[in-house]
C-alpha cells in the first residue's frame, strides 16, 4: 500500500483512549466522493478498513497494535 507506517503513534492513540477519548479515522476527504461499483466491492472495502484500523487482524496495521474506535 501507499499508507505511511505510523506505528510510532500507537502508544499515543492508546494513551488517549485510556483517558476516555475516542479515536476515529476519517475517510473520503472533504467531499466524501467515494463510490463502489457493487455490494461486493463495498464489503471488501469495509473488511479492509476493519482489518487495518479497527478490530481485525490484518497483516498491514498502519497504527501497529492500536485499535481505533471507529
Amino acid at each position: 500500500t501507499d499508507l505511511s507506517n505510523c506505528t510510532f503513534m500507537a502508544s499515543d492513540i492508546e494513551y488517549c483512549q485510556s483517558r476516555g477519548k475516542i479515536v476515529t479515522i476519517s475517510l473520503g476527504g472533504a467531499t466524501g466522493a467515494a463510490s463502489f461499483s457493487s455490494a461486493a466491492q463495498a464489503t471488501a472495502f469495509g473488511d479492509t478498513i476493519w482489518n487495518m484500523f479497527l478490530g481485525g487482524t490484518g497483516s498491514i496495521r498502519p497504527f501497529g497494535g492500536a485499535v481505533l474506535d471507529g
